[in-house]
């Protein structure tokens, strides 16, 4: 893949997108590989040779509180930047984009100098509204992503999961998503607090047992409210024979797995379900999607 070494035309396979299945491996090509620490040594050395090894310890570790709130105003921030609807179709091609060459004009690099500055001192005005319009819920964050362990080795018998800034950037995702959803004018009248949303989004992510997961009394009776609601809509509805019959409301242990998948669909949390044949586990994620 070196074009130095190689001035054929190569593409990189790329099987897990179906719009565009083959790049195009240009001269400012590169991969970047993750991998957890403890499984580097089960690799083959030909291949680890083949990277620049950077290795990242806990980020979170020895953070007082001043510094994880610009973290996590920092990560909220960021979110704004993620696509919420993208179109392939208007995607700029990869043989269109400009790349610049080790030749660029002093001038075009000082403006590129001048706003990269400009870009730091913007995302540092941005941190600092963040953290004073939304120090309340911040300071929440930080107390609950303090139960988390630091280390594997803790004897926390309820979260198991570490501290890490994989488990923060998750938890404010959730957290997000869940805000933005409650912030809609139909729920206004439901008083969805911040403390409702980050408890339950907690509790989702982290919780070890999932018969221990807590979530919000109030969140509970919205949703479930809202599904039994749309429920009983379609099934009254001119459609109704188009939908399979699905009761759920006069069962709490379905109650809570509807709910529970719910949640997870709406804080993008992956779940893996599994129970003996013919119980259900199938048809309640396709009802709840239709």
């Amino acid at each position: 893949m070196d074009k130095k070494n190689n001035k054929k035309e190569e593409y990189f396979d790329l099987p897990e997108d179906v719009e565009k299945l083959k790049i195009p491996i240009h001269k400012n090509f590169r991969m970047i590989c993750t991998c957890n620490l403890k499984h580097l040594k089960d690799m083959s050395p030909a291949f680890v040779n083949r990277f620049d090894v950077v290795v990242l310890e806990n980020q979170l570790e020895n953070l007082n509180d001043t510094q994880y709130s610009k973290l996590i105003a920092n990560i909220f921030n960021l979110f704004e930047h993620i696509p919420k609807n993208v179109n392939t179709n208007k995607q700029k091609e990869l043989d269109d984009i400009e790349f610049y060459d080790d030749e660029d004009s002093i001038e075009s690099k000082e403006e590129e100098n001048i706003k990269v500055l400009e870009s730091k001192e913007e995302m540092i005005n941005k941190e600092n509204k963040f953290m004073n319009e939304e120090k309340n819920m911040i300071n929440k964050i930080i107390d609950k992503i303090k139960i988390l362990p630091e280390k594997k080795e803790s004897n926390n018998s309820e979260y198991s999961h570490i501290r890490t800034i994989s488990a923060l950037n998750r938890f404010c995702y959730g957290i997000k998503k869940l805000r933005n959803l409650f912030r809609q004018i139909k729920y206004e009248k439901d008083k969805i607090t911040d403390d409702d949303i980050i408890n339950t989004v907690f509790e989702m992510l982290f919780r070890d047992d999932i018969e221990k997961v807590e979530i919000s009394e109030n969140i509970k009776i919205v949703l479930l409210k809202e599904l039994i609601e749309e429920n009983e809509r379609k099934m009254k509805g001119k459609d109704k024979d188009k939908y399979e019959k699905y009761f759920f409301e006069k069962s709490e242990s379905l109650k809570k797995f509807v709910l529970f998948i719910y949640i997870s669909s709406l804080i993008n949390l992956y779940l893996c379900v599994s129970s003996p044949p013919e119980l259900g586990k199938k048809l309640q994620p396709v009802q709840l999607q239709k």
